[in-house]
């Protein structure tokens, strides 16, 4: 029996280096965060929040590092919303559920004791925040991965580096409050194509879209001439430009609007005053690899390899290689074909930006140490 009961223990322990070793993979390159300690958003402050997000009864409010849970309970209180409240202080989550209960919406809203870092979040419409300035940062890649296009953030006090907001309001309790609105960004990134008819004729259309976080940026051929596009808006998944192109041996204004899905847009077109169907769609881009990289700096000439893969549920990692030492990266973003990532080269914070057509990357590389940028350019070497 006591040789039994030893090898029972030794199974436990086995299981619980197995499950740690698990966890450890699973959140490999993820970045410890302290959100702050626990202050209360003013009650005024937390209406003009889901004001701002405009929230409905069809939204899943999530509040990560919820508190005492105020922010989910009157989403679901007077917005008719559902909530989820995550912090990892289980006392508070206690609270929470005993409040839910009072204001009689616990049927509406669920509340979680565990790191914010670590939850799955992929089922909100609307996020709001009021953490540490350190902790935005370290939860926008977050956020922009796992968070579908047209999901609506908003943050109290706080904002998110150089992911502008689309919006900015001022609350007056106490004192001027902040609030800050995101809508995340779909990925329009790379080139699309598609025809469109002027004068009885099909002219083919190409459009190469750069991108970082909701900011796009382009060119258009029509016809196989460039044409100048004039403004560019993304909004979720909902994309709009106008442009002005030479066809036909004159200047034609076009605009379009679409809902883009993966690798198609669909929507309606406006060419010279006429509006018809639009529907365009991109060259597939395959990131996945093992890329070389160089690029030119005000530091020299740098040097090095960059895997990106692709794991269990189509989830990519970024992975920076020097030697034989393997770097995990957390902070990384792919919108289509455009992509960014930064790390730490010489204990100096390196950001990289780039886009991919085919086998090869181009883009630069900034460090604000060096008081500017350089080129970068990668080609693909493998496919692992």
């Amino acid at each position: 029996m006591r040789r039994v009961a030893v090898v029972l223990s030794l199974l436990k322990v086995a299981l619980s280096l197995c499950i740690a070793l698990a966890c450890a993979r699973a959140y490999a390159g993820q970045p410890e965060v302290s959100f702050g300690p626990f202050v209360p958003t003013p009650m005024p402050v937390v209406e003009e929040m889901l004001k701002l997000a405009n929230v409905t009864k069809d939204d899943i409010v999530y509040d990560l590092g919820c508190g005492d849970g105020r922010i989910v309970i009157m989403a679901a209180k007077k917005f008719g919303a559902k909530g989820v409240g995550i912090d990892i202080d289980a006392g508070l989550i206690e609270k929470c559920k005993e409040s839910a209960k009072a204001e009689g919406v616990a049927d509406r809203v669920h509340f979680i004791a565990e790191d914010a870092m670590k939850s799955n979040i992929s089922d909100a419409t609307v996020v709001t925040l009021y953490v540490l300035p350190n902790a935005m940062l370290k939860l926008r890649p977050k956020l922009l991965r796992e968070l579908k296009p047209g999901v609506r953030i908003v943050s109290h006090n706080y904002s998110m580096g150089d992911w502008e907001a689309d919006k900015v309001v001022h609350v007056n309790v106490d004192y001027q409050r902040t609030l800050y609105y995101w809508v995340v960004p779909a990925g329009v990134a790379g080139v699309w194509r598609w025809k469109t008819r002027v004068d009885g004729k099909a002219v083919e259309c190409v459009m190469r879209l750069k991108q970082e976080f909701q900011k796009v940026s382009g060119v258009l051929e029509v016809g196989g001439l460039e044409g100048k596009i004039t403004d560019i808006k993304l909004v979720g998944n909902e994309l709009s430009l106008s442009a002005v192109a030479p066809i036909g041996g004159k200047e034609l204004n076009l605009s379009f609007n679409g809902t883009v899905s993966d690798d198609s847009i669909k929507g309606t077109q406006t060419v010279d005053g006429v509006q018809s169907n639009w529907s365009a769609s991109r060259k597939r881009v395959n990131i996945d690899g093992r890329w070389k990289w160089e690029a030119k700096t005000p530091d020299g000439e740098l040097r090095g390899e960059l895997l990106v893969r692709r794991g269990e549920g189509g989830k990519l990692s970024f992975i920076f290689l020097s030697g034989d030492s393997k770097t995990e990266l957390w902070d990384w973003y792919v919108w289509g074909a455009s992509l960014r990532f930064s790390t730490k080269l010489s204990d100096k914070e390196v950001t990289f930006r780039g886009f991919v057509e085919d086998d090869k990357i181009v883009g630069n590389v900034k460090c604000d140490a060096w008081g500017g940028e350089g080129e970068w350019t990668a080609i693909k070497v493998g496919s692992k």
